[in-house]
C-alpha cells in the first residue's frame, strides 16, 4: 500500500508540475532560438523518479522565392526621353527588382552613399556572374564604341563611361540578358553579344542589399 501511495503521489505531482509548466509558458518570452522556453519537473508514474521536460521555440522558416526572369519594361517617351539611359535603368531596377538607385547621370550614380562599384578590368561578365559578383538588378557602366558629347563629364567624374545598362539575369536558355535605353530606342532584352557590340563594360554598380 505504501508503494502505491508513493507512486500515486508521484503521478499527481507530475500532473501538477505539467499544469504549472504549461500555465507558465504563456508568460515566458523566448529570447534565443534553440534555447528552452520553459523547463518543468515531471515525475515518472511508474518509478516516481523526476525527469526534466523542456519546450523549445521553433523558428519559422520562410522559403526563398526562386528567381524568375523578366525582360525590361518599355516606358513612354514622356517618362523616359531619348538619351536618358540612366533614368531607364533606375526605373527598371525599381520596377523589376525593388532596387532604388539615385537619380543622376550614368557616370555620377557611383558617387552616392550606399552605391558600391566593382571594376570589371576586362574580366568576362560570364565569369563575374559565375563568381557571384554580377547579380540581377545591378547596373553596368559601359564605355560606348563611338564618341559622346558627355565624354568630358564622364572623365571629370572619374567614371570614364557614359552609358548604363541593367543586368536582368539569365533567361530560360541560360543566356545573360540586359536592358537599356540606347539613343532613341528602348532595348528590353539584349544579349551579351549585343552589349559587346555597343561598348565595353567598365564597372558594375550595386546597392549593398543586392
Amino acid at each position: 500500500m505504501k508503494i502505491r501511495n508513493v507512486l500515486g503521489l508521484g503521478f499527481v505531482a507530475g500532473l501538477v508540475g505539467l499544469v504549472c509548466g504549461l500555465s507558465n509558458s504563456g508568460t515566458s518570452r523566448p529570447t534565443d532560438v534553440d534555447k528552452p522556453v520553459t523547463s518543468v519537473k515531471l515525475y515518472d508514474y511508474r518509478t516516481g523518479e523526476p525527469f526534466e521536460f523542456e519546450r523549445y521555440n521553433v523558428p519559422k522558416i520562410e522559403e526563398e522565392k526562386p528567381f524568375s526572369f523578366r525582360p525590361g519594361p518599355i516606358y513612354s517617351e514622356k517618362k523616359v526621353p531619348p538619351l536618358h539611359c540612366s533614368r531607364y535603368v533606375r526605373l527598371a531596377a525599381n520596377d523589376l527588382f525593388g532596387i532604388k538607385y539615385p537619380e543622376d547621370n550614368a557616370w555620377d550614380i557611383r558617387n552616392y552613399q550606399g552605391v558600391s562599384e566593382i571594376a570589371v578590368n576586362g574580366t568576362p561578365l560570364e565569369q563575374l556572374v559565375a563568381d557571384g559578383k554580377l547579380k540581377p538588378g545591378m547596373i553596368i557602366g559601359i564605355t560606348i564604341n563611338h564618341p559622346s558629347r558627355y565624354d568630358a563629364s564622364a572623365e571629370r567624374s572619374g567614371a570614364g563611361y557614359t552609358h548604363a545598362v541593367l543586368y536582368l539575369g539569365m533567361d530560360k536558355n541560360k543566356e545573360l540578358c540586359f536592358a537599356d535605353q540606347w539613343g532613341t530606342r528602348t532595348r528590353p532584352k539584349i544579349s551579351l553579344d549585343d552589349l559587346k557590340r555597343s561598348g565595353t563594360p567598365k564597372e558594375i554598380l550595386y546597392i549593398e542589399k543586392n
